[in-house]
Order: structure tokens, then sequence, then C-alpha cells
């Protein structure tokens, strides 16, 4: 759950730059935040060999209230392929007993820059804002 974790954290980060109210499901969110999930919302689940159980049942659960569901895993064998409208893969193998995630972090950096490419002025616009206010809370040296 960690290795996914770290790759849902980095594209929440990105996503709340981008868009308009993300949310990142962790062990930290109630599961009362998304109760009213339904056809305008978008689930983007991440998983990993090993497959989070939790992760697999919160993406049925969008799927049967008709959220479009899109998973980030490493193979189409994957527990999240089957309900997922959209399959990213990325290969987390290494030649060390440590698995490497360079390429999903690059799955979600090509994401993000499609996102900015399809909404140039409301991307542009929202990091602007952003801007502004590390400016005013004086938050970088």
């Amino acid at each position: 759950r960690m290795r996914s974790e770290a790759i849902a954290v980095y594209l929440d980060a990105v996503l709340k730059m981008l868009l308009d109210q993300p949310i990142l499901l962790d062990a930290n969110t109630t599961l009362e935040s998304v109760s009213d999930i339904g056809e305008d919302d978008c689930l983007f689940a991440i998983s990993f060999k090993r497959y989070s159980k939790e992760t697999v049942q919160i993406q049925k659960y969008f799927k049967r209230k008709g959220a479009f569901c899109i998973a980030l895993t490493d193979s189409n064998a994957s527990p999240l392929a089957g309900t997922s409208d959209f399959l990213f893969q990325a290969e987390v193998r290494s030649v060390s007993f440590v698995d490497s995630y360079a390429a999903a972090v690059s799955v979600v950096n090509s994401i993000w820059t499609r996102i900015t490419q399809r909404n140039p002025g409301k991307s542009q616009r929202k990091l602007e804002v952003l801007e502004e206010l590390y400016k005013e809370v004086d938050v970088f040296y």
C-alpha cells in the first residue's frame, strides 16, 4: 500500500494545482467524504503487485455508482483491470529486491502534462493564483 500511496500523494499534489477539488483517498480519508459519488466523478486508483484489497473494493464501488474509473497498475492481470474504464500499466520490477516506481512517476508526469495542454488557460490561471499565494505567505526564499 505504501508504494502506491507515494505515487498517489504526488498525483494529488499536482492535481490540486490544476483541477477543482481532487480528493486523495488514503488512510486519513473517511469514506463518508466520497459517499455521494456519481456519473460526473472519476476515480484514479493506483495499486501494484500484492494489490490492496481496499483499493480494489473502492474502485468496484465507484464503478457501480457510475464513476469513470482509471487505474495505474503493473499488469493487465491486476484486479483493478477488470473494473477500469482506462488502464495505465507501469513496470515496477527491478533487478534488485526493491521495486522501481520510476515508470509510474513518468505516467503521472504525462497525465498532468496532458491536463495542462488540454486546458492551458485554466492551468495558467490556477498556477498564477498559487504563485501569488506563495509570495503573500512568503513560502520560499
